[in-house]
């Protein structure tokens, strides 16, 4: 009451401070403000409350210029992900990722594994072989499917193919005249020949290498993108008895010296690109190497060691050494044609000249050819494609990777199937665990 104090002296203790003082004494206020617009409301008051208190006792215990220097950093302890603003939600914000709870979730599954090992063993290994098969065909596939794609004019190079009317079979290799009767349509930029037939013995100073390859022309490197280390692609075809060889015949050969210009002492022995040899050797006399064929793992559908140029061939023809199929319409089993279309030329024009050039087929005394017509196919879909006889190099069709393919769902879904079943079976005994973590919301 304050009849209590009638009578009495009241004393007042008054403190002034000096503002310069004061201010110092203050964390500095464009923090404060950065703060207030970064931090999320509900945790503002907390934050600035804490970083108020520690600036307090630090100005008091160090001094104000040490307790400014932590300041900074307690700021940027507090500057988190977590604490920045969001946009303000009817409903409390629900954490799905909480960080403790999915190392526990690791943690249990890791004493499951370990408790229960020969399910862990069964579920583990069953899916793994599956997925191992699955990819394993699925990297086969890709594998197929990468052939022949450093050809710059992939698109429109086509190999001319031979179908049989009477039994439907597909065979890679054409009669000779074929290309020259193509050279004949101007939409056809150029004409590859590839005569099979060279394969044996190549010697020079003592070192041996054996090689197989195509007789062809200059044409060969206007169709495809092979790249040469050593000599001249326009110029290394055009004289006889001349040849390009890769770079890992070169190396067995010549070793580490230059081979262009050397020559080379050539045995024929009958070999194919997936043949042994099939009689005793025909000396063949001598070649020139004019080029080296650069060393890349090049994936192509065409296998060979050495091309020679096609001049050669009429050397051969007059030394009985080699068959003259120039203008034979009865052999279709010794040649591979490819064509380079124009920009402007699209399949039915390529179409429409082989269904005219296939009429020349009927002038064969064979029936197997009388009844046949000239196909084309893509040369980015050789591999993997149709079954083709006389292919250059073997490989598995298409319907072999359908097959394949259906073998690996089925294996993929049973053990999709085992390990579904074998973990419901297994969470029964868990059920008490389940039923625990859903009543926390875990």
């Amino acid at each position: 009451p304050l009849s209590l104090f009638k009578n009495k002296k009241l004393h007042f203790k008054i403190e002034f401070t000096n503002d310069n003082e004061s201010k110092k004494s203050i964390p500095p206020t464009w923090i404060d403000k950065l703060l207030n617009w970064l931090i999320a409301p509900h945790l503002r008051e907390e934050v600035l409350g804490d970083l108020y208190e520690r600036y307090a006792l630090r100005a008091k215990r160090l001094g104000t210029t040490k307790a400014r220097q932590r300041y900074w950093r307690d700021v940027l302890a507090y500057i988190r992900i977590s604490n920045f603003k969001r946009k303000p939600t009817k409903y409390p914000t629900i954490y799905l990722l909480n960080s403790t709870m999915i190392r526990n979730y690791f943690k249990i599954g890791f004493r499951n594994l370990i408790k229960y090992k020969a399910f862990s063993l069964i579920n583990i290994f069953g899916l793994a072989v599956a997925m191992s098969v699955c990819m394993l065909m699925i990297l086969m596939y890709a594998d197929q499917l990468s052939y022949d794609q450093f050809h710059k004019n992939k698109e429109r190079v086509y190999r001319i193919n031979t179908n049989s009317m009477s039994n439907g079979n597909l065979r890679a290799t054409i009669p000779f005249p074929v290309a020259g009767k193509l050279k004949a349509y101007p939409f056809i930029e150029e004409v590859a020949l590839l005569r099979r037939g060279f394969g044996g013995d190549a010697v020079h100073n003592l070192n041996y290498s054996e090689m197989r390859g195509f007789f062809t022309t200059s044409s060969f490197f206007k169709i495809f993108s092979y790249e040469l280390e050593a000599g001249n692609q326009a110029t290394a075809l055009e004289k006889p008895n001349s040849l390009v060889i890769t770079h890992k015949v070169a190396k067995k050969l010549f070793g580490k010296r230059d081979p262009i210009g050397k020559t080379i002492h050539f045995s024929q022995r009958g070999l194919e690109t997936w043949s042994e040899e099939s009689h005793s050797p025909v000396d063949w006399g001598l070649f020139t190497v004019t080029g080296v064929f650069a060393d890349h793992d090049y994936k192509s559908h065409l296998s060979f060691d050495a091309i020679v140029s096609a001049s050669t061939l009429e050397h051969l023809y007059k030394e009985n050494k080699i068959e003259d199929l120039a203008e034979d319409w009865t052999t279709d089993h010794q040649a591979y044609t490819y064509v380079l279309l124009s920009k402007t030329a699209n399949e039915k024009n390529l179409n429409d000249a082989l269904a005219q050039v296939s009429e020349n087929l009927k002038l064969s005394k064979y029936p197997a050819i009388q009844k046949s017509k000239l196909a084309f196919q893509s040369l980015t879909k050789l591999n993997p494609g149709p079954v083709v006889n006389n292919t250059p190099t073997n490989s598995l069709p298409l319907f072999v990777y359908y097959i394949l393919g259906g073998l690996v769902l089925v294996i993929m879904f049973a053990a999709c199937l085992n390990y579904t079943s074998l973990s419901i079976a297994r969470s029964i005994t868990r059920s008490g665990e389940i039923g625990l973590r859903k009543v926390i919301g875990a």
